[in-house]
């Protein structure tokens, strides 16, 4: 596809009439992202309307419906302007457009769907009952967003961090929830993603039934098994599969800590987010090291005691309060 530019009305109402397509269901998705995918700026306009559609959690609206609103709103906003303006001009013209489909949404729907944000604090599990019955448990610092009713054809979420779901079945109403990186479709089970912004690997483990998962920048689905672990290395995008029945995956929602066979830089960042105190690794041959182990009530200077005894590994607070962690 084309750049859309101010002067090629041509080419944007095209883009404006793929994105309704998109959302009204009368072409193939999967086929639609893909094109929007081989262009950064087409992308970025279709990413900001995705994000701001996902948070109405709207019902289906008539695809003529959003095109007609939405063209006739451009039609009246853009006119010639010099040409240090056009890119101003350009990027008004996107916030009209994502206002149309809004204005559209709220007049043939009727109706204001609150959302619903919840966030958990530094070594904090909070437990979420969802208005579909299905309950949410999240790991420290994560969050989870959904609206007040589940009153369209689908039940979406969105989230950060690291959430364990127990889904209740509904055939007629498919369960999806949205991260960073992948999307994962259910019907009723348990599973887990995890998905912190700032950790460099995500991943999901299903617990019973089974799921359909998406990794939405690669465009790749793959269903997963109970015991089924799957994880994304953002850098490389290197996926890893396996099937680990007996993985300690959500012992955190007992309040205990596991790490299997994890480097301890993933480690410390778990420590991080669990006891609020930042933990340096100096030495990066230190930091690589993979560990296996189990904590149930021990404090933080009580499990670095405990790497510290198993591995050879030195420690120490530092001036500003922080541990730093050295060979």
């Amino acid at each position: 596809m084309d750049c859309i530019t101010i002067e090629k009305m041509e080419n944007k109402k095209q883009l404006f009439s793929k994105i309704s397509d998109y959302y009204s269901g009368e072409s193939q998705q999967s086929e639609i992202r893909k094109e929007f995918e081989s262009n950064s700026e087409s992308d970025d306009l279709f990413q900001w309307v995705d994000r701001f559609w996902t948070k109405l959690y709207p019902k289906a609206v008539n695809k003529e419906q959003i095109k007609l609103h939405t063209f006739r709103k451009i039609d009246n906003t853009e006119k010639p302007v010099a040409s240090f303006l056009l890119k101003t001009i350009k990027y008004a013209a996107a916030i009209i457009m994502v206002l149309g489909i809004a204005g559209i949404i709220i007049y043939y729907q009727k109706e204001d769907v609150a959302v619903i944000n919840i966030h958990s604090g530094i070594g904090e599990v909070k437990t979420v009952d969802l208005p579909d019955g299905s309950k949410a448990w999240l790991n420290a610092q994560s969050s989870l967003s959904y609206p007040e009713s589940f009153t369209g054809s689908l039940r979406e979420l969105e989230m950060d961090g690291e959430v364990y779901f127990e889904v209740k079945h509904d055939v007629e109403h498919p369960f999806i929830v949205h991260s960073e990186r992948m999307s994962i479709k259910v019907l009723g089970t348990s599973f887990m993603i995890s998905s912190y912004t700032n950790e460099p690997v995500v991943g999901a483990h299903l617990a019973e039934g089974s799921i359909e998962l998406s990794l939405t920048k690669l465009n790749k689905t793959m269903k997963l098994v109970p015991g089924d672990e799957v994880t994304l290395n953002k850098a490389t995008s290197i996926i890893c599969k396996r099937n680990n029945p007996n993985s300690p995956f959500d012992s955190w929602r007992l309040g205990k800590i596991s790490f299997y066979n994890e480097s301890l830089y993933q480690i410390a960042r778990k420590l991080e987010r669990k006891f609020g105190t930042k933990i340096h690794i100096s030495d990066e041959n230190v930091g690589n090291m993979k560990c296996t182990a189990d904590f149930d009530s021990e404090n933080l200077d009580q499990i670095l005691n405990y790497f510290s005894q198993l591995q050879g590994i030195q420690y120490k607070t530092v001036v500003d309060g922080y541990l730093l962690i050295t060979k």
